[in-house]
């Protein structure tokens, strides 16, 4: 048996890709570029050709679409299976979050450890600068575009930013931010805490994420920001208090063809993005936007 898909035949040979834990567990639901076709509730994938980035957040937003795969990405396949595992197994995402985006039917301990070719572990504000410098080192093996190495160094500075400086205060009681001077390199996230920059190459796909062990980031209000930006302009959208506007955020969002962001509350973030090397830097601007998202509670996985 297959998974549920509301879509041609193509799409349902596709699907039939999919592992068999995940296969009797999803929803796959083809929107239609004329958006004749209502969207289904309970499908929990989406397949989209909706190519302006804010249309695809738009739709993820208000309709709740935690997965929007584009027909149209040069790794399709591997989209729908990351989407149906993030669906089934989420644990498996936090865990591995490198093999689950590239190698997704086969995301294990052993397969993160050949994939994820560069992984730092950090706590403090001080380790950023050797932190980016070694990932630095590790794009320079992989592609010798200096304006995308530029791109990614800048994505990664974000993330490693938000998990010192934000992850660690939000309060999960209020979800106040209280917006700490990033600045200030006597920042850390305390005792026995670490955050993970990891990034990881394959078939000329990119990976490069950040987790913390926190869980205090909040989904809705992170994708609103994003919009914002898209909506109003990087200009418009600056917000110098507490919380920011988000515009990190969509420097991350934008720098990759596809954006991950997994949350399981009080305990863990994963924010990733993945994009392809060694292709024009007009090429990759034109790739459209595959988004997988989750936010579940600990214990519920």
């Amino acid at each position: 048996m297959g998974a549920k898909v509301l879509a041609d035949d193509r799409i349902a040979e596709l699907c039939e890709t999919i592992d068999e834990r995940w296969r009797e567990k999803i929803m796959i639901y083809d929107k239609q570029p004329d958006r004749s076709k209502p969207y289904c509730i309970g499908a929990n994938i989406c397949l989209t050709e909706e190519n302006d980035p804010q249309d695809v957040l738009d739709s993820a937003v208000n309709q709740q679409i935690d997965n929007m795969v584009q027909k149209g990405s040069p790794d399709l396949q591997n989209e729908v299976k990351t989407s149906a595992m993030m669906v089934v197994e989420p644990m498996n995402f936090i865990n591995f979050p490198v093999s689950a985006i590239l190698a997704p039917n086969n995301a294990c301990k052993d397969q993160e450890a050949e994939l994820a070719g560069f992984r730092y572990e950090f706590s403090k504000a001080t380790e950023k600068v050797d932190c980016l410098t070694k990932f630095r080192e590790f794009l320079s093996q992989h592609t010798k575009s200096a304006n995308h190495m530029s791109e990614l160094v800048s994505a990664a500075d974000e993330l490693f930013t938000n998990a010192v400086f934000n992850a660690p205060f939000v309060s999960l009681e209020t979800n106040e931010n209280p917006g700490k001077d990033r600045a200030d390199n006597t920042i850390e996230m305390g005792s026995n805490f670490k955050g993970v920059l990891f990034a990881g190459v394959h078939n000329d796909r990119l990976v490069v994420g950040c987790k913390d062990p926190f869980g205090t980031l909040q989904l809705k209000p992170l994708l609103t920001k994003i919009q914002n930006c898209y909506r109003d302009g990087v200009a418009e959208s600056m917000n110098l208090g507490p919380g920011g506007a988000g515009i990190g955020s969509f420097l991350v969002f934008n720098t990759g063809s596809s954006y991950y962001v997994a949350i399981v509350k009080g305990e863990a973030t994963v924010v990733s993005i993945s994009v392809p090397i060694n292709i024009s830097a007009r090429k990759r601007s034109q790739l459209p936007k595959n988004l997988h998202f989750f936010e579940i509670e600990q214990g519920e996985a």
